[in-house]
């Protein structure tokens, strides 16, 4: 690959901080769910052909749906040279 052309890159949740620890709880929370119901399905993103949605413990903690959220199904979890603590699930089109 010679160029990066068409990429773009966000937070799941719009307060900045070092960790999300250290933020007020309510307002992380209200941040991720306007951004979940709102950004992350505007056409501007879910046109993209990859999306690498990498969420940490926001996808469990805030009930966000990925298949449901970009409309695709989720294929298999896959572990970084076998290290059950680094993993990420892999999602395909429908």
């Amino acid at each position: 690959m010679t160029s990066i052309n068409d990429v773009f890159i966000t937070e799941l949740n719009a307060n900045l901080s070092n960790y999300s620890k250290e933020q007020n709880p309510e307002n992380r929370k209200n941040s991720i769910n306007e951004r979940s119901n709102i950004f992350f399905k505007s056409d501007f993103i879910q046109n993209f052909q990859i999306v690498i949605f990498a969420t940490s413990h926001y996808t469990k903690e805030h009930n966000i749906d990925i298949c449901k959220l970009f409309n695709v199904d989720f294929q298999e979890t896959k572990h970084i040279d076998k290290n059950p603590k680094q993993w990420y699930n892999l999602h395909i089109n429908k």
